[in-house]
């Protein structure tokens, strides 16, 4: 299993940056440290496979960029798999890491669903995908 866990939505520029992201990472921290689904599935269930890594990471990134703000009204969905990533991550009490890319801004309190309120409550990390 690995220690960080990347959540993401897969449109995009933000999917190019998660992979991105998750490549740097591993090039530092090494190939087994970061899980991205892209990547990381294996033949089976996705859904087991998902919230297995979610329940066992220490550490979950919210890369957070336009599509995850133009998507946000799904995280209203209790299916929606973004949502049930970070629900995991905040009922866990790892450790998150909303990651902002480029000049996306952090979502209002009134666009989350109450159980992903808590993350507006973690510091925030802004990368900048053209000086990558």
């Amino acid at each position: 299993m690995a220690a960080i866990f990347i959540s993401y939505r897969k449109l995009g520029e933000d999917k190019a940056s998660a992979l991105h992201l998750a490549e740097d990472l591993r090039e530092s921290l090494g190939q087994d440290a970061v899980f991205l689904d892209e990547r990381g599935l294996g033949l089976g269930r996705f859904d087991d496979q998902l919230l297995d890594e979610a329940q066992s990471c220490k550490a979950m990134i919210a890369l957070i960029g336009p599509a995850w703000n133009d998507r946000i009204k799904e995280l209203r969905n209790t299916q929606d798999w973004v949502r049930r990533e970070l629900e995991m991550g905040l009922q866990r009490g790892i450790l998150m890491v909303p990651l902002l890319l480029d000049q996306t801004r952090l979502p209002e309190e009134s666009d989350l669903p109450s159980s992903l309120l808590k993350l507006l409550h973690y510091q925030t990390v802004r990368i900048h995908p053209r000086y990558w």
